[in-house]
């Protein structure tokens, strides 16, 4: 297993774990991947950008940043959430702690594999980083690029997802 100096340096993860270390953030990202199947990632990303000061998301660029980390969601990161929470889920008695053990290595791999999709993320997509605006404006940019990732995703937020995304960008 690597350690956490074997990575690059990555703004758009150290962002990624300020921004979901704010209260609510973490139960609000994972409902709505839980409801919506959104990629809680792109949606991280959809935050930094408007935190770097890039302009609002097109469509197209959403599309794009979707289809750079599709596969390796889907193959890898999907089925890794999906074996950790099966084995959170098993009553299986294990007195050695054996279960628990591989679920804390299989979690590991799981955000490991999360920081690779970032940094395709962060790759994918350059922007020239610039002195950003007015909170105001990142957070009004952050509500937009969210919204046209879950209008991307077939699912127009209503109100109660704007209430969501917009207690997301009140954190920035």
């Amino acid at each position: 297993m690597s350690n956490s100096n074997d990575w690059p340096e990555s703004p758009f993860w150290d962002f990624s774990l300020e921004l979901y270390g704010r209260e609510g953030v973490p139960d609000i990202c994972i409902d709505l991947q839980d409801r919506l199947g959104i990629d809680v990632n792109i949606l991280l990303y959809c935050c930094w950008a408007a935190a770097c000061g890039a302009p609002m998301l097109t469509e197209s660029e959403v599309r794009a940043l979707d289809a750079v980390v599709r596969d390796w969601r889907e193959e890898v990161v999907k089925p890794l959430r999906a074996a950790r929470r099966a084995m959170k889920a098993m009553n299986a008695t294990d007195a050695a702690g054996h279960r628990e053990r591989i679920r804390t290595q299989v979690k590991r791999s799981e955000l490991e594999a999360e920081r690779l999709q970032q940094l395709m993320l962060a790759a994918a997509m350059p922007f020239p980083v610039k002195e950003s605006g007015e909170s105001g404006d990142v957070r009004k940019t952050a509500l937009a690029n969210m919204a046209a990732y879950l209008t991307f995703l077939g699912a127009p937020p209503d109100g109660a997802e704007i209430e969501k995304l917009s207690e997301i960008s009140a954190c920035l």
